[in-house]
């Protein structure tokens, strides 16, 4: 055979060996077909002497025997067994297997594995509680498939029912007071949480064992609730009985007295005395036994309705927790009258004749009321009884003061005179200006203007005949009066007429009115007369001798009783 020499392999050899194997069995199946009647080859067909085209001819090789497969395990679904609640033991049952089998287990929580859990049994954990869980048995056995199965869900994990008690309150329910809570016996290391009740509202912030008493809670019932929690159970509370309602602490009382002058106008004022640090205090005054309207501060001021009465004041006390008390002073003596504040008198203005004069008061107590009376030398002079006076001839020469009267409700009255003033006499042109406006007042109604005009015209100072018209000081409704009749002596004037008139002479709108209506004049009579004298100057038509009259001021009825007299 050749071979390679540089790698000593023979690659061909094969390949001429494998065909040499192929032409043999092709030989001996021809040989094999010859014997059994095929026609035998010729000579021709016969191999040749040449070895290296002979083929090779191999014994056939035993096949070798296959190895035997392993058997596949009969398997069963697991069941798992007890009940799905925290703290209670799950058990796996593998179910029915090939005898022999031998199990391992692994526990799942919602299809994650439990580390550690791989026993037949699995205690269920706080961890389980609201989750489903399933085991996966595993069997092997020698000769098998190992082969795993998983068990049908659990429901879901179930949490335990805390063992509970009702909760004790300890302590007195007052105000100031501290409550205490004793839950009672629970489940081994239940934590608790607490919140205490007023009246069944939750207490802001008290959420401790302890619960100290505040103003809010008098008069009201106290409860507590526990609150029990612990891994894989379920949250329980319980609530307490209620407490008496909280009592009031007692307020300690002074004993109120009345100070101050018991005399109208004075202030009186309470001292309370000594009561509880921290209390608060209402007032309310008292006369004979009775409540004074709206007299509720710690002073009062007495009043004229107080006089001959006795005052008295209780003292109300307050203060959270505590029982309002209350508690009266004694009455006072009986009120006197007060003193009125009085201020000194004295006279205004120049003391002369014809002048007027004013009391001047000063200060008195409010609401003093005050009354005059004027003195000459010493006399009281009729009828002057206001604040003003005028100066008379008779004063000449003598010594004028005024007295002032003060009275006031629950006051002692109270006079006060002034220094007294000498009153001198007129001067000439006063005493001369002052006959001339008699004078002219004597035959005639004149209005303060116009006789002050009167007198000005006559050659006196416009300070003479003031002086002469406020001397006399006529009344002037009088002087319009008398104007309004020598008015009406020349024309019987309608009553608008004559108002109009009068104030054309200078009096006012009031007493030209008052001189009007006081004149006597009837004016239907007027309206007569003015539709004769009308008619006795010129003709005028009904129409024309109406409208006439209703154009000088005659009403409606006065002009038509005109028009009657004269035939129309």
């Amino acid at each position: 055979m050749n071979r390679d020499a540089s790698t000593n392999e023979t690659p061909a050899f094969g390949i001429a060996r494998s065909s040499r194997i192929a032409s043999g069995f092709l030989a001996m199946t021809l040989v094999v077909s010859g014997l059994i009647g095929t026609p035998a080859y010729g000579e021709e067909d016969y191999p040749s002497d040449n070895p290296s085209n002979w083929a090779s001819i191999e014994e056939p090789s035993e096949s070798p025997t296959p190895e035997e497969q392993p058997t596949t395990l009969e398997s069963a679904t697991p069941e798992i067994v007890g009940t799905a609640k925290f703290g209670q033991t799950l058990t796996a049952h593998p179910g029915e297997w090939t005898s022999g089998t031998g199990f391992t287990y692994q526990w799942y929580r919602n299809a994650t594995a439990i580390s550690g859990a791989t026993a037949t049994t699995y205690k269920l954990t706080a961890a389980d509680t609201g989750t489903a869980i399933t085991v996966t048995v595993t069997g092997a056995k020698d000769g098998y498939t190992s082969i795993s199965a998983t068990s049908a869900s659990t429901s879901k994990i179930a949490t335990a029912t805390l063992k509970t008690a009702t909760p004790e309150i300890s302590g007195t329910a007052r105000f100031g007071q501290t409550l205490s809570v004793k839950p009672g016996t629970w489940t081994s290391n239940t934590k608790f949480g607490y919140q205490w009740y007023r009246n069944g509202k939750a207490i802001s912030g008290a959420k401790s064992t302890k619960y100290k008493l505040t103003p809010a809670d008098a008069g009201k019932q106290i409860t507590v609730k526990v609150i029990g929690t612990k891994a894989g159970y379920t949250t329980a509370s319980k609530s307490s009985a209620k407490t008496a309602k909280v009592a009031t602490l007692s307020l300690k009382k002074g004993s109120p007295k009345v100070s101050g002058n018991a005399k109208v106008g004075k202030k009186l004022t309470v001292k309370r005395g000594t009561w509880t640090s921290g209390t608060s205090f209402k007032y309310q005054w008292y006369r004979d036994g009775k409540i004074i309207s709206k007299a509720t501060k710690a002073s009062y001021t007495l009043k004229a309705a107080d006089t001959g009465k006795r005052i008295s004041v209780k003292v109300k006390g307050s203060k959270p927790g505590y029982t309002t008390a209350s508690k009266s002073s004694a009455k006072t003596s009986k009120v006197a009258k007060g003193t009125l504040k009085s201020g000194k008198p004295s006279i205004t203005g120049t003391v002369k004749v014809g002048k007027t004069v004013t009391a001047k008061t000063g200060t008195w107590s409010s609401g003093t009321k005050l009354t005059y009376q004027w003195y000459r030398s010493g006399k009281a002079i009729s009828g002057a009884k206001s604040a003003k006076y005028k100066v008379k001839t008779a004063d000449i020469g003598k010594r004028l003061t005024v007295k002032v009267t003060g009275t006031k409700a629950g006051y002692n009255k109270v006079a006060r005179t002034s220094v007294g003033t000498i009153a001198k006499s007129m001067t000439t042109g006063q005493k001369n200006a002052v006959k001339s406006a008699k004078l002219y007042l004597k035959y005639s109604g004149w209005s303060k203007s116009m006789l002050v005009f009167a007198l000005k015209e006559d050659g006196y100072t416009g300070a003479e005949a003031k002086f002469a018209v406020g001397y006399i000081a006529p009344n002037w409704n009088k002087e319009a009066v008398q104007a309004a009749k020598e008015e009406l002596e020349w024309l019987p004037s309608s009553r608008s007429m004559l108002i109009e008139n009068l104030r054309s002479l200078g009096f006012t709108a009031a007493q030209a009115k008052y001189g009007a209506d006081h004149s006597g004049a009837n004016w239907k009579r007027n309206a007569s007369k003015y539709a004769k004298l009308l008619i006795a100057d010129e003709p005028y038509s009904r129409k024309g001798l109406y409208d006439t009259l209703r154009i000088i001021g005659f009403t409606k009825s006065e002009a038509e009783y005109g028009l009657r007299t004269v035939g129309y």
